[in-house]
């Protein structure tokens, strides 16, 4: 008895070796260490902690001019612990992003480690710009209600994002297994769907996004629709964004931690205030879970913040928020499951 296995493989390399006519590397970062204190219920504790404002990363980016306004992109980026020196993102190398793609006049392709374009994350992020905080500052960004924003990223994923059109963009992403790596045929993969469409305009900004993983254990697809708004008064910049998840079942891709097939609406509504060479940040955002086990699955986020850029580059901040996980008003961070941050 034969076996006859047949392998095909299309790819790209973009390989950086030098500087040359018409290419560049790009090396980037961010850097962010600031101090917690957190007044607990049977404890207070007061730490170092890394990426309270921005994630902490070192990023590598590089374009070659491939003639008839084709290019090679890549994009490296790895997320950094600045209090211990550690990777984040459970300690990938690249944890952050890994593409590699194609971009022309008719937007671009790419294929790799990528944030989806409601995670709040990445370079293809569309819903990050609907959030006062940026999808940012720890606990005080929509992600701690909202799944996808809350820095959803997959393995595997091969995407296209159309260039601007008007003011309109427009993404599409599919991955065969967004959590880990491929299995065999008849395997617990978990594929995922995504779509995201975004309009700018003036002072008006608006997105949807939507993500659908299938359920490899035969249940009924994950979904995640997300919707939001932002419109600059110069004065003030206000901001709105809404939520509504279903049949949620993996750990990996909702905030909750519910695998029982739950599902959950969140909102939040936020603005933002310039003054001059610093600005101040404020939201509110509520998340309501189906009950289980008699227990009910809400979470309420109070945040306000405060930004001084120094430059450019450089800013000080502070936040305060608290947290209400049921009918409890908890400190920040939170000890529950409901608002791990995956940044």
């Amino acid at each position: 008895m034969k076996t006859i296995q047949g392998l095909a493989t299309l790819g790209l390399a973009a390989l950086a070796c030098g500087a040359q006519a018409q290419s560049s590397v790009t090396i980037y970062g961010v850097v962010d260490v600031g101090v917690q204190f957190e007044d607990g219920e049977s404890s207070n504790v007061t730490r170092v902690i890394s990426g309270g404002r921005a994630g902490s990363r070192l990023g590598f980016k590089g374009t070659e001019d491939l003639g008839g306004g084709l290019r090679a992109i890549f994009t490296l980026e790895a997320g950094l612990n600045v209090d211990n020196g550690s990777f984040g993102q459970a300690g990938l190398a690249f944890g952050r992003q890994a593409t590699v793609g194609l971009a022309g006049a008719w937007g671009t392709l790419a294929a790799g480690r990528a944030g989806t374009f409601g995670s709040g994350t990445g370079s293809f992020d569309m819903f990050g710009a609907v959030d006062p905080f940026s999808a940012a500052w720890g606990i005080a960004t929509v992600g701690s209600t909202m799944s996808s924003a809350n820095a959803l990223r997959v393995n595997n994923a091969l995407l296209y994002q159309s260039p601007d059109m008007g003011g309109f963009q427009l993404g599409a992403l599919y991955t065969p297994q967004a959590i880990g790596t491929e299995t065999s045929p008849g395997g617990a993969n978990v594929s995922l769907t995504g779509l995201g469409a975004r309009y700018a305009g003036g002072p008006f900004y608006a997105v949807v996004t939507y993500d659908m993983a299938n359920n490899p254990a035969g249940g009924k697809d994950e979904k995640h629709l997300q919707a939001g708004a932002s419109y600059d008064l110069k004065v003030v910049q206000l901001y709105a964004a809404y939520a509504r998840e279903t049949d949620l079942f993996s750990t990996d891709l909702n905030v909750s931690g519910t695998t029982n097939g739950a599902g959950a609406r969140a909102w939040m509504v936020g603005l933002s205030v310039p003054l001059g060479t610093s600005k101040v940040v404020t939201s509110y955002q509520e998340r309501r879970g189906d009950e289980l086990g008699g227990e009910k699955r809400d979470l309420r986020v109070v945040s306000l913040g405060y930004e001084y850029f120094l430059s450019k580059r450089s800013s000080l901040y502070a936040v305060v928020l608290t947290k209400r996980a049921g009918t409890r008003w908890l400190p920040w961070p939170p000890t529950t499951s409901a608002s791990t941050r995956r940044a």
